[in-house]
């Protein structure tokens, strides 16, 4: 697809340059004026768009200009507003990036990202205590021996100790490496079931899961208001292939 209007992701969510879709709609009026005009027209800063103060694009000094990050809707019902070709234009434009965004497949690469993301976080996360562990220890001998009025010296660790602690190290890591393996497996399987969904119901679930019993079913998924994401149902099963 030609890319008529520069589209940004922040956060997933996809935005748009007010001056860019002014530009592009070839408005008579100053952007100014006609994004004042446009923002009357019931949307709310904050939600439906962002503005911020821009450099000027030709490289000329000169004040920063304002400029606004709209989201899809606004920028739909902004192109609606203009009644030209040129909007509606742009809005088919819009409405095609919509379909292409919500499509199961990008849904499915994004949860994806999303899982690696979280793992990445995880496996960082548990390093980072392990460290603050030991670090306690060190600190707690020392003080330890200062109430003794004693030189503190560092605590030495026998090597069958040290030996132990990098084999459960690996074991954890290993560990959490096959069921990251085994959360993207599932994951892939459950949005390829729900055809991108991300709430499955515990009908929905009974039948991914094979699971015949309503009461077994409830024990071993956290189902909230009868629903359960299809990240935390992969993460459930995952963990259940790895014990």
């Amino acid at each position: 697809m030609n890319e008529l209007i520069k589209v940004t992701y922040d956060n997933d969510r996809p935005l748009v340059s007010a001056r860019e879709l002014h530009d592009f709609l070839e408005v008579g009026a100053d952007f100014p004026h006609w994004f004042a005009r446009m923002c009357e027209y019931g949307f709310t800063e904050g939600s439906d768009y962002r503005t911020f103060l821009t450099d000027r694009s030709d490289g000329l000094p000169g004040k920063p200009r304002q400029d606004a990050m709209l989201c899809m809707d606004m920028a739909k019902e902004i192109c609606m507003i203009q009644r030209n070709e040129k909007g509606k234009q742009a809005r088919q434009y819009f409405l095609k990036l919509e379909k292409d965004w919500n499509s199961p497949e990008k849904v499915m690469v994004r949860a994806l990202q999303f899982a690696d993301k979280r793992i990445h976080e995880l496996q960082e996360r548990e390093l980072a205590n392990e460290n603050k562990i030991r670090f306690a220890e060190v600190v707690g001998a020392a003080y330890a021996s200062i109430l003794k009025k004693e030189v503190p010296q560092l605590p030495t660790v026998p090597a069958d100790l040290v030996r132990m602690k990098e084999e459960r190290t690996e074991e954890r890591r290993l560990s959490m490496s096959r069921e990251s393996e085994f959360y993207r497996d599932n994951l892939e399987q459950v949005l390829r079931f729900s055809k991108g969904r991300q709430m499955l119901n515990i009908k929905e679930t009974m039948e991914f899961t094979g699971i015949k019993s309503y009461a077994t079913v409830g024990k071993l998924f956290p189902f909230v208001g009868g629903y359960i994401s299809a990240a935390t149902l992969a993460r459930c099963m995952a963990r259940k292939a790895d014990a």
